[in-house]
C-alpha cells in the first residue's frame, strides 16, 4: 500500500516512515498540506496520514480539500498528531471527513493495528466519502477558526516561554563567560608578576657574581623570562584574552632589550613591520623567545666598538600556504663563517632551532648583507592539557 505522510517535523516524518516501511508499505512524505495536496492529485496514494499544525496549509484544510475532491475523497484520511490537541480537535477532524484521529504518543503495535484495520475498512468500502452538508459548513468553519486560533495561542505561549528560558540561559552564559574572562585575566596577571619576580631575583643574584660569563648567562635567562612575561602582560591588557597583537609585542620587547643592554638608539636603529597579526599563546611564546634571542645576538655582536647600524624585524603571511615568514635582519659585521647555525654550540642558537621545530618551521640564514635569519612557520593550534 502506498501511504502519504504529512508532517513539518523531520524527526516525526522519519519515525513514521520507518514504522510504515517496516510493515511493508511504500511511503511518500510531504512537509505541509499544500505539498501533500499536489502530490496526491498527481499520484493518488492509498492512504493519507497527516499532522494538524503546519505552515502554508494545515492538516484540517488538507483534509477538507481532499474530501471535497472527487478523485481524493475515497482515500482514507488519518490525523496523527500530538501538538496542542484536545477533544474538540478530534470532533472537528471527524466532522471535516477524517476517518481516524490518533493522538501521539501511541504504541508501535497499536499504531500498526490501527493502520491495518483502516486498510481492511477501505477494502470493504467503509471509508467516508461524503462532503459535509452545507448547513454544517458554517459550524465547521467556526469550530475550525476556534481550534486554529486556540492552537496558535498555545504555540505563542510556548514560544514566549521558550524565549524567556533562552534569555535566562543566555544571561547565565554571559555571566559565566565574564567570570571566566576575569579569572583568565587574573591568571595572566599573576603569571606575569611571578615571572617578573623570578627575573628580579636573578638580577639581584647576579650582582654577587664576579665571573662575567656566569653573569652574562644569568642576564640571558632574565631576557628570556621577561619575553615570556611580556606575552602574559599583553594578554592581560588585551580585550581578547586568547590572542596577542604581535606588532605591539615586538615593539615592547625591542624597547626593553635596548634599555636593558643600554643601546644608544641614535647609533643603532630598530624598526619592525608585522602588520595587524594576532597570535595565540601557543605561537606567541616560542616566537617571542626566537625574536628575543636574535635581537639580543644582534645587539651584542653585530655592532662592536660603537658601530652604527640597523636592526629590523618583519613578519609576513603566505595565505595560500597558511604560513608566516619572520625575518630578523641587521646590517652589522655579519654572522661568523666558521659557525654552523644549524648545529650551533651556543645555547641561544640551539634554542632558536628547538623553538622553530616546535612551530613546525624552518630556519634559513643569509650572510650577504650583514645577518638575516628567516623563519618560516605555521600558527600552532591549542593543545589540550591533561
Amino acid at each position: 500500500m502506498n501511504i502519504l505522510i504529512v508532517d513539518d517535523n523531520e524527526d516525526s516524518r522519519m519515525i513514521l516512515k520507518k514504522t510504515l516501511e517496516s510493515d511493508g508499505h511504500t511511503v511518500q512524505a510531504a512537509i505541509n498540506g499544500e505539498a501533500a495536496l499536489k502530490m496526491a492529485k498527481k499520484s493518488p496514494p492509498d492512504m493519507i496520514i497527516s499532522d494538524i499544525l503546519m505552515p502554508v496549509m494545515d492538516g484540517f484544510t488538507l483534509c477538507c480539500e481532499c474530501k471535497s475532491d472527487e478523485q481524493l475523497r475515497r482515500i482514507p484520511f488519518i490525523f496523527h498528531t500530538a501538538t496542542y490537541t484536545d477533544s474538540k480537535d478530534e470532533e472537528l477532524a471527524l466532522r471535516m471527513g477524517a476517518d481516524k484521529f490518533i493522538r501521539k504518543p501511541v504504541e508501535l503495535d497499536e499504531f500498526i493495528k490501527i493502520i491495518r484495520d483502516m486498510i481492511k475498512d477501505a477494502k470493504k468500502g467503509k471509508i467516508r466519502t461524503k462532503k459535509p452538508a452545507v448547513e454544517d459548513e458554517k459550524d465547521i468553519f467556526k469550530l475550525y477558526s476556534e481550534r486554529l486560533i486556540n492552537k496558535l495561542e498555545k504555540k505563542m505561549l510556548d514560544l514566549e516561554g521558550e524565549i524567556a528560558g533562552r534569555k535566562q540561559a543566555e544571561k547565565k552564559i554571559q555571566q559565566s563567560l565574564r567570570e571566566k574572562e576575569t579569572l583568565l585575566s587574573e591568571i595572566h596577571h599573576r603569571v606575569k608578576n611571578n615571572m617578573q619576580i623570578i627575573s628580579s631575583l636573578l638580577s639581584l643574584q647576579s650582582k654577587d657574581i664576579d665571573d662575567e660569563r656566569a653573569r652574562s648567562l644569568i642576564k640571558n635567562c632574565e631576557d628570556r623570562i621577561r619575553s615570556m612575561a611580556l606575552v602574559h602582560e599583553k594578554l592581560y591588557l588585551s580585550e581578547d584574552l586568547s590572542r596577542i597583537d604581535f606588532s605591539d609585542y615586538v615593539e615592547g620587547m625591542a624597547t626593553r632589550l635596548f634599555q636593558v643592554h643600554r643601546v644608544n638608539s641614535e647609533a643603532v636603529n630598530f624598526s619592525s613591520h608585522a602588520g595587524d597579526v594576532l597570535f595565540n599563546i601557543e605561537t606567541a611564546i616560542p616566537l617571542g623567545l626566537i625574536i628575543n634571542e636574535l635581537i639580543s645576538n644582534a645587539i651584542k655582536h653585530a655592532f662592536p666598538e660603537g658601530r652604527k647600524g640597523n636592526i629590523a624585524v618583519e613578519l609576513t603571511q603566505n595565505t595560500k600556504a597558511e604560513e608566516y615568514i619572520l625575518t630578523v635582519t641587521d646590517d652589522g659585521i655579519g654572522f661568523p663563517e666558521e659557525i654552523d647555525y644549524r648545529n650551533p654550540e651556543t645555547f641561544g642558537l640551539q634554542l632558536v632551532e628547538m623553538l622553530t621545530e616546535q612551530l613546525r618551521g624552518t630556519v634559513e640564514l643569509d650572510r650577504s648583507k650583514g645577518t638575516s635569519f628567516k623563519i618560516t612557520f605555521k600558527e600552532q593550534k591549542y593543545r589540550r592539557r591533561i
